[in-house]
Parts: structure tokens; sequence; C-alpha cells
């Protein structure tokens, strides 16, 4: 007998914490910097103008970050960049995860954050992957009334901005 674990996509309640967004920001890339590395890749995060304080869910928002530079470093050629750039004001925070990449064709941008899906493209570059990433990530950003948005082209790479209200 098989036994299925749902996995949750977070608590019910968020666990809300301060945080200096620019140092928890880059303390979340940090740990991405090896593979970065050994695929001769800049992975940077931009400076905000002015520090600021946060009340966030660190955890779940660590978990945004982490898939989304993560695919990017994955589906970035050696030799490219990644980039995450912070933004914030008094009423939305986030940030734009920007790569070098393969890019995503119009079509398949609609189907992205569907669960199990995975482009042609990605899956020709890179065979393992569950397509539950992106899924996750809409559902986190869904849960802190955000929003995440893509652009991209093909062979161009692409832009994820991911923007959250301030509570």
């Amino acid at each position: 007998m098989i036994e299925i674990t749902h996995y949750h996509l977070s608590r019910e309640t968020p666990q809300l914490e301060t945080v200096d967004f620019q140092d928890w920001l880059c303390k979340t890339v940090t740990p991405h910097q090896s593979f970065a590395m050994s695929k001769h890749i800049t992975l940077s995060v931009a400076k905000l103008e002015h520090n600021i304080q946060i009340n966030i869910d660190a955890s779940a928002l660590e978990k945004i970050v982490d898939n989304l530079v993560s695919n990017a470093l994955r589906y970035t050629n050696d030799g490219g960049s990644v980039e995450v750039i912070p933004f914030a004001d008094n009423k939305i925070f986030g940030f734009i995860v920007k790569d070098t990449g393969i890019g995503i064709s119009e079509e398949e941008q609609k189907e992205i954050f569907k669960e199990f899906y995975r482009t042609a493209k990605a899956k020709e570059m890179i065979k393992l992957g569950t397509g539950l990433g992106l899924n996750l990530v809409k559902e986190i950003v869904r849960k802190h009334n955000g929003k995440i948005e893509v652009k991209s082209k093909v062979d161009q790479g692409s832009d994820f901005k991911v923007i959250i209200p301030l509570s």
C-alpha cells in the first residue's frame, strides 16, 4: 500500500518576523552562489536605495526566492547572469529575479504556474523536475495577497516579479 502525504504550502497562520529586507534577501540568495559559480553564472542581488524593515513570514517567502533563483540558475547557460532586484515602498515590497536563460514562449507563459507543467525547452535542458515549483510559488504568493508576473522571450531570458502588499 502506498501512502500519499500532502505537502502543506505554508502554515495557516504565518509566522511573522521583522527583518531588514536587503539583509534577508542577501542571506536567502547566498546559498545559491556555489551552484552559480559551478556554471560560471554571475549571481547578484541589487541594493535597495533605502534600508527597510518589513514584517514577513520569512520561511514561506524563502521558498519563493529559493525556487525562482534555483530555476533561473538551472535554465541559464554557462556564462550567463541572474540578478535579484528588490523593491519596496510604503504599500508593497517584492523582488524581480532576472536571468539571461533559455526563456519561455508566450504560449507556455500561460501554463507555467499549473501543477506538474514543464516547458518543452526546460525538459530538453534538464531531464529531472516535477513541475511543482512554480505552482508552489504561486500559491504562497496568493496566500500573502500578492501577485507574480513573468516577462520572457525565448533565448533571451526571463523576469519573474513578485509583488506583496505590506500589512
